[in-house]
C-alpha cells in the first residue's frame, strides 16, 4: 500500500515539474528577440534546407543536404527541426520548441534512472535536479546540439542498464540505436557512454562466465553493430573533414579561443572544476552532488533499500563512469567551453538524488522539498530576467541598469545570460541590400553578400538564415577580404564587434572597404542597432542607387509620414495608337528617410484645371 500511495502522488509532481520547466521556457521565447548566432544560426539554416527538400518530396536532394551540407558536424539536430518547421513555420521560435521537448524527455528519463537507483522518490528528485541546473537552463534558450545530446545520453544510459548486462535482446537493439543517434548528434557524445558501456560489458562477462551463458556476447555485438551501422552512413563519407575539425576544436587552433594553453596545470584543473560547479551546476547543485556521492556510496555499500535498486554497487560504478570519464576528458583538453561537458548531467543528477534520498531515509517530505527547491531555483533564474525584458520592450531600459543589454565584451558576457526584447533589424538590412544590389543586372538574379563576422547578434549565419527563410535571392557568407572583388554587397556594423580574437581582422577589412579603390561604396542609409552601433551597407559602385541625385522638372519637397520625402516628378506626353497626347508617362522621385512599419499606396490623379474634377487616375 505504501508504494501504491507514492506512485499516485509522484506522477502529478513529475507533470507539475515538467510543466514548470516548459512554461518558463515558453516565457523566455516570447520575450527574447536576440538573433541566432554562430552554430545556432547554422543549425537553423541546415534544418530549413532539409525541410524544404522533404516538403518538396525530393528525397535525393534531402540526402545530398543531409550528407554534404556540413561535413564537419553531424546532422541529426537539423533533421529533428523539420517537424517543428512544418507546424510552426521556419523560425527560431519554432526550432526552440525542440528544446522544450528535450527538457520534458530529459525529466522523464532522469525520473526512470533515479527510480532504478532507489525508487520513485529518488526518480522525482533526479528529474527536479537535472532540470534546475543553470547549464541545462542555458542550453534550453539556444538551439544547439547539446540539449538533444543530453537527452540521448540519458536515454542511452537507461537502455544500456535495461539490457540486464546484455541479456535482453530488444533493449540491446534499442541501446545500439540510441548510441548511434547520439553519435549523429555530436561527435563527442560517445565520451559520456563509453564508461557505462565498458561497465556493462564487464558485468556481462562476469555473469556469463559464472552462469556459462554466452548470450551477452551476441547481444553486445548487436548493440555495437546497430550503433556503427546507424552512424556510419554519415561518418564514413565525411570522416576526413570531421576528424580534422574535431581535433582542431578539441586541442588545435580553434581550441585556443576556449581554454588555457596547458589545461592540466593544477590551477587550471581547479579553475575548470570551479566553473563547472558554480556556472554549470550552481552552488546548490554542487552541494547536492557532494552529499549525493557520499550518500549513494553508503547506500550502494549497504545494498540499497528499495526493490528497484538491483545491483546497487554496479549501478554506482555505471553512473559514476559516465560522469568521471566525461568530466576528465573535457578537463584535460584545451577547449573548456562548459556546454561540451553537459553530457555528464544525467548521471550527476541521479547520483545526487540517490544519495540525498538515501540519507533522508526515503522520506516523502525530502522529495517534496527537493521539487520545491528546484522550481524555486528555476524561477529565480528566469522570472526576474523575463520581467526585465518585458519592461525593456514596453517601457525601455532602466537608467543605469544593463542587466538585459549587451555588455562591452558581449561574447564573454554571455549573450544568453538574459532575454533581450529589442529588435535587431537584420531583415531590414537585407531588404535594403536587395534594393541596392540591382538584381536585374546580376547573373541568375542573385546577390552575393559578405557579412563581417561581428558576432554574436550581427553575424553571417544569422543573415544567411534570415535570407533563406524569407526567400531572398541572396547568397550570404562570411566576408573575406581576398574575395572583395566578388561581392555585390558587404554588410558591416559599428560599435561592439563581439569576439575579441577577430577585432584586428575586422578593422583591417573595414579600412579596405572605406578605401576609394575597393570598388564598393558605403550607402548613406544606416540602421540603428540595440547595442548602440549602426548597421552599414556597402554596395558595388554600379548600383542604381548610387547615381546622381535626380533633378525633376517639377520639384517638390513633401514629407511622407516621416519615413520618406517626395522630391518631385517629370511628365511627358507619349504616342499611343497613332495619336499624340493620349497617354502621359510619369516619373515620381522619392527618398527614404526611415524604416516603414507598413506599406504605402501611391495614387496619381489627373485633374481638369477649369473644373477641378478628376478626369483620370
Amino acid at each position: 500500500m505504501r508504494r501504491a500511495r507514492w506512485r499516485c502522488g509522484l506522477a502529478p509532481n513529475l507533470l507539475l515539474l515538467i510543466s514548470d520547466q516548459v512554461a518558463l521556457g515558453v516565457a523566455w521565447m516570447v520575450v527574447d528577440r536576440t538573433p541566432p548566432y554562430w552554430d545556432e544560426a547554422w543549425y537553423l539554416y541546415h534544418g530549413a534546407r532539409q525541410y524544404d527538400a522533404l516538403a518538396a518530396g525530393d528525397l535525393s536532394a534531402w540526402w545530398d543536404i543531409w550528407l554534404g551540407l556540413d561535413a564537419n558536424r553531424p546532422p541529426l539536430v537539423p533533421l529533428l527541426l523539420v517537424p517543428f518547421y512544418g507546424v510552426g513555420g521556419i523560425s527560431p521560435d519554432a526550432a526552440l520548441c525542440l528544446n522544450l521537448v528535450c527538457l520534458a524527455v530529459l525529466a522523464i528519463l532522469a525520473y526512470r534512472l533515479g527510480s532504478l537507483a532507489d525508487g520513485e522518490g529518488c526518480g522525482l528528485m533526479a528529474a527536479a535536479i537535472v532540470g534546475a541546473y543553470p547549464l541545462t537552463l542555458t542550453l534550453s534558450h539556444v538551439l544547439l546540439v547539446e540539449l538533444t545530446m543530453v537527452a540521448l545520453v540519458a536515454a542511452s544510459l537507461l537502455a544500456l542498464w535495461r539490457t540486464d548486462a546484455f541479456r535482453d535482446r530488444r533493449w540491446s537493439v534499442l541501446a545500439g540505436a540510441l548510441l548511434g543517434l547520439g553519435a549523429l548528434t555530436k561527435v563527442f557524445c560517445p565520451v559520456f557512454v563509453v564508461g557505462p558501456l565498458a561497465v556493462t560489458l564487464v558485468l556481462a562477462f562476469l555473469r556469463g562466465r559464472r552462469e556459462r551463458d554466452m548470450r551477452w556476447a551476441a547481444n553486445g555485438a548487436i548493440t555495437v553493430v546497430t550503433c556503427v551501422a546507424l552512424a556510419a552512413a554519415w561518418y564514413v563519407p565525411n570522416a576526413h573533414s570531421v576528424i580534422r575539425r574535431s581535433l582542431s576544436a578539441a586541442v588545435g587552433d580553434e581550441s585556443a579561443l576556449y581554454g588555457p594553453e596547458n589545461p592540466l596545470l593544477l590551477r587550471n584543473v581547479l579553475g575548470y572544476l570551479q566553473g563547472l560547479a558554480v556556472r554549470g551546476l550552481s552552488a546548490p547543485g554542487a552541494l547536492a552532488l557532494i552529499v549525493g556521492v557520499v550518500g549513494s556510496a553508503v547506500a550502494a555499500r549497504r545494498g540499497g533499500g528499495d526493490p528497484a535498486s538491483a545491483h546497487p554497487r554496479a549501478l554506482l560504478a555505471y553512473l559514476a563512469s559516465s560522469a568521471l570519464v566525461g568530466g576528465a576528458v573535457f578537463a584535460a583538453i584545451r577547449n573548456q567551453d562548459l556546454k561540451h561537458v553537459s553530457g555528464i548531467l544525467p548521471a550527476v543528477a541521479v547520483l545526487s538524488a540517490w544519495g540525498i534520498h538515501a540519507l533522508a531515509r526515503r522520506r516523502r517530505i525530502a522529495v517534496e522539498l527537493m521539487v520545491v527547491a528546484a522550481c524555486l531555483q528555476l524561477g529565480l533564474l528566469v522570472v526576474p530576467e523575463v520581467v526585465g525584458a518585458v519592461h525593456q520592450r514596453t517601457v525601455g531600459p532602466v537608467p543605469g541598469d544593463d542587466s538585459t543589454s549587451w555588455p562591452d565584451d558581449c561574447w564573454f558576457g554571455s549573450p544568453r545570460a538574459a532575454p533581450d526584447g529589442r529588435e535587431w533589424p537584420l531583415r531590414s538590412l537585407l531588404n535594403y541590400a536587395m534594393l541596392v544590389a540591382d538584381l536585374e543586372s546580376l547573373p541568375m538574379g542573385r546577390a552575393r553578400i559578405g557579412v563581417l563576422p561581428d558576432a554574436p547578434a550581427f553575424e553571417p549565419y544569422a543573415f544567411l538564415f534570415e535570407a533563406h527563410r524569407h526567400r531572398m535571392p541572396a547568397d550570404v557568407e562570411v566576408a573575406n577580404p581576398d574575395a572583395m572583388g566578388g561581392y555585390d554587397i558587404v554588410i558591416a556594423k559599428t560599435g561592439c564587434q563581439g569576439w575579441p580574437g577577430s577585432l584586428d581582422a575586422i578593422e583591417t577589412f573595414r579600412a579596405l572597404l572605406d578605401d576609394p579603390g575597393s570598388g564598393l561604396q558605403r550607402m548613406p542609409r544606416t540602421y540603428a542597432l540595440p547595442d548602440g552601433g549602426e548597421g552599414l551597407v556597402y554596395a558595388r559602385r554600379g548600383s542604381p542607387l548610387l547615381a546622381e541625385r535626380p533633378q525633376p522638372s517639377a520639384p517638390a519637397d513633401c514629407d511622407v509620414g516621416g519615413v520618406g520625402r517626395f522630391l518631385g516628378h517629370d511628365a511627358r506626353l507619349v504616342r499611343e495608337g497613332g495619336d499624340v497626347g493620349r497617354a502621359i508617362e510619369l516619373d515620381l522621385y522619392w527618398r527614404t528617410e526611415a524604416s516603414a512599419d507598413g506599406d504605402y499606396a501611391v495614387f496619381v490623379h489627373l485633374v481638369d484645371p477649369a473644373t477641378g474634377e478628376i478626369v483620370a487616375q
